[in-house]
């Protein structure tokens, strides 16, 4: 089984790496307003990446497509499907 860790570029969203080789394998690309640390959680084949711009964001780790952007700004969290 594949093992992989995910990394936030300080550029423009998080990359996978295949583990322990450091195989850069795909990149989940979205806007950064300010390098902080974010959070990654992955479960099944999904990917949900934390963002400084209000957006919690879902994505495919299969495709490496966007799925959902939660809005958590306002206090509560949001759906707005992009599929």
């Amino acid at each position: 089984d594949d093992e992989f860790i995910f990394i936030t570029n300080l550029v423009n969203g998080v990359d996978q790496y295949k583990f322990p080789s450091l195989e850069r394998l795909r990149s989940y690309t979205y806007p950064i307003v300010h390098n902080r640390i974010m959070q990654i959680a992955t479960f099944g084949t999904n990917i949900v990446v934390g963002g400084d711009d209000g957006f919690a964001r879902l994505f495919d780790s299969r495709t490496g497509r966007l799925i959902e952007c939660l809005n958590h700004s306002s206090g509560a969290c949001k759906g707005s499907n992009l599929s």
